[in-house]
């Protein structure tokens, strides 16, 4: 999973949290300089950014409160993780992440009227294996603001054609 991909590359002293689990963090935790957390801390004295990190069934990402867009995701991709399992994008929908802070989270009137596409970070074809994945790839926590003509719906959608050929050999 991506949970068990990402605790191999920063190691075991490393506290994740699922995003439905919803007791905080004691401290923050650093992984390579991003810093995370899952509550707001006055004692926090380090200056760096504060990212929720959110672990999906297909993916985990760090979320910048700052900018409200994923600061990284990172997914596990083999040819078996994307063969269907049932899930179907035409029953998934964009919406808010209770998981994150609503002070802090995307909301849905950002994008309207803004010129911007909502742009995946994990593509929705990368979680087909239910529709509970599928869905998590449409939460505002997995999408930022993309230049839709001539950027998201072609250069970064022959990106992810060519990503998805490479994994499906």
């Amino acid at each position: 999973t991506a949970y068990e991909m990402l605790r191999s590359l920063v190691g075991s002293e490393m506290c994740i949290r699922d995003s439905s689990d919803s007791t905080p963090l004691r401290r923050p935790h650093r992984i390579r300089g991003c810093h995370l957390s899952t509550t707001a801390s006055s004692s926090n004295t380090d200056a760096g950014p504060i990212s929720d990190l959110l672990v999906r069934q297909a993916y985990t990402a760090a979320f910048d409160r700052r900018n409200k867009i994923p600061a990284w995701t990172a997914e596990h991709l083999t040819a078996a993780s994307l063969q269907s399992g049932g899930g179907d994008r035409q029953m998934a929908r964009f919406v808010e992440d209770d998981a994150v802070p609503e002070m802090f989270r995307a909301k849905l009137l950002d994008y309207f009227k803004s010129g911007y596409d909502r742009g995946h970070m994990v593509p929705a074809a990368d979680a087909k294996q239910s529709q509970a994945a599928m869905a998590e790839t449409f939460l505002l926590s997995n999408i930022a603001p993309q230049v839709g003509e001539g950027f998201n719906r072609h250069y970064w959608a022959y990106l992810e054609a060519a990503r998805l050929a490479l994994t499906s050999r």
